[in-house]
């Protein structure tokens, strides 16, 4: 009777688990959003911090779209003063800003993403990206663009 028991059980296990969809979870990693920090080239201050340049001076505008101002975000909690553009990826995969502090461009971003897919899951990847009029790091931990301006 055991015996009986135990092949029942074992063979109900075996059905149901072949119904079971290996792709039952979200994986997606949606749009991609790119970080900057302004800083002093001479001494790695950030411009904003030590009151250089102002928020309300900054701009960027799209140059692939006859130089329309491109809203973006700018992360002012615990005094970090970035700079926050996207999302790039499901609508925007390619895009040519420019930043401008008083209407004067200080650089300029190009850029392009590409959706990579697997059997479950689609991931947005920066396939080319291109910051011109000014030398910039990456902080290799927290993903953010180091900009050095020179004053």
């Amino acid at each position: 009777m055991k015996i009986k028991i135990s092949a029942l059980v074992l063979s109900l296990a075996l059905f149901v688990s072949c119904n079971v969809n290996q792709c039952d979870y979200y994986c997606d990693s949606g749009p991609i959003s790119l970080k900057f920090e302004i800083v002093d080239k001479e001494d790695g201050e950030n411009l904003f911090t030590n009151g250089t340049y102002s928020k309300e001076s900054l701009e960027v505008i799209d140059l692939n779209n006859n130089d329309s101002l491109v809203q973006f975000e700018f992360i002012t909690e615990n005094d970090l003063n970035q700079l926050l553009l996207g999302p790039f990826g499901f609508e925007v995969q390619e895009a040519k800003y420019a930043v401008l502090i008083h209407s004067e461009a200080i650089f300029s971003v190009a850029l392009k993403t590409i959706e990579e897919k697997d059997t479950c899951c689609s991931t947005i990847l920066l396939d080319e990206f291109n910051l011109n009029g000014a030398e910039f790091s990456q902080d290799e931990a927290t993903g953010v663009y180091k900009v050095l301006i020179e004053l």
